[in-house]
């Protein structure tokens, strides 16, 4: 029997947010990351779990009168229990541009920023002002996740940065040139301080093993790249509806995973900074089978012998073991706590004004 997760203490903490500003990091982010970031106004208000969102969509599907269904308590309790599966079901009933417009409604509230999205929003900044002790090496992120807090909380400090995103729709740009189905598509925020506005430009990457828009310095091993990028590989919400993409019902899952190689359908520059990378998994659990199958893909890009890193709050003896399994050293902590003591630690480190 394995022993239990260790505790997540100080050490742990100021270890991570070394191996973070020195960029020797991948931060994947799951949704238990954002289950704590509130509306304004309504502290009790957040974003909705695996199961709730289930919930919701089942419940929304219920109260439309177009599509009103009576189903019994037994299928509920199934439907409800899976997301994917709860999803496939509204889509079949409905359709999927029901399925979307009701995702969009649940995560296009104002959501904050937590101190886990501020600390990492902030890394790059903190490198530019305490260069050469930390490289300019700015951090890659990884979700799954459909919100953009991230995003939100890179936008408040006036962070440059590159945000990847899967499409699982197609999707024509305004040039009428492409529309493309199962494509990353890459879109460019820069901040102009002097006008105090930001400007965007989109692309969809056609060749990923062309592709060479992340701006980097270093040789092709260290692909030091000097700008956030956030890779969305479960596609995201977006102000407009027409940008918005989710993978979330069972056919999604599957065509996603048919295609899912990451050494040819990631853009190669990121496949360089997977591969000669560590990563930190936050909020995620591996016996979700969906997850479970798509961080495999990223594993196969790593040396057998790297150690990674996750913090899950009172991870079960299962999850123990298949983190362990795949050379991960997990701790038992609140991600809550976690980015408050990770932001105290950067600040320590290299403090912003």
């Amino acid at each position: 029997m394995l022993p239990p997760a260790p505790p997540l203490t100080r050490l742990n903490v100021g270890s991570l947010a070394e191996d973070i500003l020195k960029g020797n990091l991948i931060v994947f982010l799951g949704a238990g990351a954002s289950l704590s970031s509130p509306l304004p106004g309504k502290p009790n208000c957040t974003l909705p779990s695996a199961s709730r969102l289930s919930r919701i969509l089942l419940a929304q599907l219920y109260r439309d009168p177009g599509y009103k269904q009576e189903i019994n308590r037994c299928i509920h309790l199934q439907l409800s229990s899976n997301l994917s599966l709860a999803a496939q079901y509204c889509a079949s009933v409905a359709d999927e541009d029901w399925v979307y417009n009701k995702l969009t409604s649940v995560f296009t509230g104002d959501y904050q920023p937590t101190d886990l999205h501020r600390a990492l929003a902030s890394v790059t900044k903190r490198q530019e002002r305490h260069s050469p002790k930390y490289p300019r090496h700015a951090p890659l992120v990884l979700t799954t996740n459909y919100d953009m807090i991230v995003e939100k909380a890179l936008s408040e400090i006036g962070q440059c940065f590159d945000q990847i995103v899967y499409r699982s729709t197609p999707f024509t740009l305004p040039d009428g040139e492409l529309d493309r189905k199962g494509y990353f598509l890459r879109t460019k925020s820069d901040f102009d301080p002097v006008a105090g506005k930001w400007s965007t430009s989109r692309t969809v990457i056609e060749d990923p093993a062309k592709d060479t828009g992340i701006s980097v310095t270093g040789d092709v091993y260290e692909h030091l790249h000097t700008r956030p990028v956030l890779l969305k590989i479960h596609g995201s919400r977006h102000d407009s509806n027409a940008l918005a993409s989710y993978i979330i019902t069972q056919d999604h899952y599957i065509r996603y995973l048919s295609q899912m190689n990451a050494k040819s359908f990631l853009p190669a520059q990121l496949i360089n900074i997977l591969r000669n990378h560590r990563y930190l998994f936050l909020g995620y659990s591996l016996t979700d089978s969906n997850v479970h199958a798509q961080l495999s893909q990223f594993w196969d890009l790593q040396p057998v012998q790297t150690r990674h890193y996750a913090i899950r709050r009172n991870p079960t003896a299962v999850e123990v073991q298949l983190w362990k399994q795949r050379g991960v050293d997990i701790y038992n902590g609140d991600l809550n706590d976690f980015g408050a003591d990770l932001l105290r630690e950067l600040q320590s480190r290299a403090p912003l004004p």
